[in-house]
C-alpha cells in the first residue's frame, strides 16, 4: 500500500458559534496565553504556537492546542469566521492507463501476450490501493480472428497470413471476454482504433477526442505502447529525439482548457531495444522518449511480457501521490450550503494562507487558488479542486494540511 506522509483536515465554518477575530487569533486573547493560542475545544490541552488554528484549540498557555472535541475556535487571517473541524480520509490520485498496441501483421504472438497479462497487470496496481482505469487503443476482433501467426522464414517475425492485422479483446475480469465488445465501464474502455506499425503516437495524439471522455483530471495518466518497430516519420521528424519531445509537446498541449488533465503522465513503452528476429525495426524514438517522461520500458525481444508488466505495475503505483481534489463534506443539519460562503485554507510547513477562487480550472494560470468541479452557478459542487501551482506545492510538502471554511464570503482572486 502505498504511504502518505502529508494529511488533510477539513474545516466547516457554522453559523452561530462563537470564535475569535484575526487579532485574538495572533494575540492569543480569547486563549488566554502568549503566541497564537485561542479558545480551545474542551479537550484541547495546552498549547504554544499553534493553538487556536481552526479545528485544532488550545486551552491557551504555552503549548501546542489538543484537537478538542468540538474543534477550538480562531481566527483564518484576513478571514472573520467561526469554525468546527472535520477530519477527511487522505486520498491518492487516480491512475488512467492508456494503452496503444500496434495491431499490424507482425505482432500476433505479442497481441496474444499482451491479452494474456493485461488482467493480472491492473490488478496488482487495484491492490496496491489505487484507482485504476484502463484504456485500450487497438482494433477489435469479433473472436474469430484471434491472433494466429506464421513464421514463414527463420529469423524474422511471426506474421498473419495474408498479411492482414489483428484485432485485441481483454477477458474478465477487467474486460467482458465478449468479442468485439469487451469494454467494461468504468474500469476498462476498449476504442476501436487500428494503430500500425509506426504510428502509435500519432494515433495516440489523433484520436484524443475518442478516448478523452474515459479519463478523470487529476488522475495521473500512463501511457503504454506496445510494438515491434520504430515511431520514425512521426510528425515529419525523423530524428528519434525531435520526435520524442514532439510528442512530449503535443500531449501538454492537448486540452488547454483543463490545465490539470496532463498535469502529470508518464510513457512506458514494450518495444525491442535490438535488431531481434522479433524486431521488425528497434525503436529508437522510446530510446528517447521513456527517459524524457520518467517511464519504465521492456524489450520486447524477450518474448516474456510478465516481467515486464509486474515492472510497470509497481512504476505506477510508485508515481501517484496525494490528490489535489477534495470532497466536500456534507453540510450539517440546519444549515445550508452556499457557494459563495466557502473558503479553501492550506498550511504548508507552519504557514497558513487562504487560497484565492477562481471560476473553472482554465482560470488557473499560476495563481495560487482553488475552484469547483462545476463551474455553473445554478449547481451545487461536490468537490473543491486546487489549481496547478497549488498541487504542486501541496504535493511536495512534507506535512500538509487544508481546511474548507463554510459561511464566510468567498475570496475571489482578481482576474486580469
Amino acid at each position: 500500500m502505498l504511504k502518505l506522509r502529508s494529511f488533510l483536515l477539513w474545516s466547516i465554518c457554522l453559523a452561530g458559534v462563537a470564535c475569535s477575530s484575526a487579532q485574538n487569533m495572533r494575540d492569543g486573547a480569547s486563549g488566554g496565553g502568549a503566541a497564537v493560542g485561542g479558545s480551545g475545544g474542551a479537550s484541547g490541552a495546552a498549547g504554544a504556537g499553534a493553538g487556536g488554528i481552526s479545528g485544532v484549540g488550545g486551552a491557551g498557555g504555552a503549548g501546542t492546542g489538543g484537537a478538542g472535541a468540538t474543534g477550538g475556535t480562531g481566527g483564518d487571517g484576513d478571514l472573520d469566521c467561526p469554525a468546527v473541524s472535520q477530519t477527511a480520509d487522505n486520498k491518492v490520485q487516480p491512475v488512467d492507463i492508456i494503452v496503444a498496441i500496434d495491431t499490424s501483421g507482425s505482432m500476433g504472438e505479442e497481441i496474444a501476450l499482451v491479452q494474456q497479462e493485461m488482467n493480472n497487470f491492473s490488478q496488482q496496481i487495484i491492490d496496491s490501493g489505487i484507482d485504476a482505469h484502463v484504456i485500450l487503443l487497438a482494433s477489435e476482433t469479433d473472436g474469430s480472428t484471434m491472433p494466429m501467426c506464421t513464421v514463414f522464414f527463420p529469423g524474422t517475425p511471426c506474421v498473419s497470413i495474408g498479411g492482414g492485422g489483428f484485432g485485441v479483446c481483454i477477458a474478465a475480469p477487467l474486460g467482458s471476454g465478449t468479442c468485439p465488445a469487451d469494454s467494461k465501464l468504468p474500469a476498462y474502455a476498449h476504442v476501436n482504433l487500428e494503430v500500425g506499425s509506426t504510428d502509435a503516437l500519432q494515433k495516440i495524439v489523433g484520436s484524443y477526442a475518442q478516448w478523452k471522455p474515459h479519463l478523470r483530471e487529476q488522475s495521473v495518466k500512463q501511457f503504454l505502447i506496445v510494438t515491434d518497430d520504430d515511431a520514425d516519420g512521426f510528425f515529419g521528424a525523423a530524428d528519434p529525439m525531435l520526435t520524442a519531445t514532439t510528442f512530449v509537446d503535443q500531449v501538454n498541449a492537448l486540452d488547454p482548457a483543463s490545465p490539470l488533465m496532463f498535469a502529470s503522465w508518464h510513457t512506458n513503452a514494450i518495444y525491442c531495444f535490438t535488431a531481434c528476429p522479433a524486431a521488425a525495426s528497434p525503436g529508437t524514438v522510446y530510446d528517447a522518449l521513456i527517459p524524457l517522461t520518467t517511464g519504465t520500458r521492456g524489450d520486447l525481444c524477450l518474448q516474456d511480457f510478465k516481467p515486464v508488466f509486474d515492472e510497470l505495475a509497481k512504476q505506477v503505483a510508485q508515481n501517484v501521490k496525494v490528490a489535489c481534489e477534495w470532497d466536500i463534506p456534507a453540510v450539517p443539519q440546519g444549515k445550508t450550503f452556499d457557494r459563495g460562503k466557502t473558503n479553501v485554507k492550506v498550511t504548508l510547513g507552519g504557514q497558513e494562507e487562504i487560497l484565492g477562487n477562481v471560476p473553472t480550472g482554465s482560470d488557473c494560470g499560476q495563481n495560487q487558488a482553488w475552484h469547483y468541479d462545476v463551474a455553473d452557478e445554478t449547481m451545487d459542487p461536490t468537490k473543491v479542486l486546487a489549481c496547478p501551482a497549488t498541487c504542486d506545492r501541496i504535493q511536495a510538502a512534507v506535512e500538509a494540511k487544508v481546511d474548507v471554511l463554510f459561511d464566510c464570503p468567498t475570496k475571489l482572486v482578481v482576474l486580469e
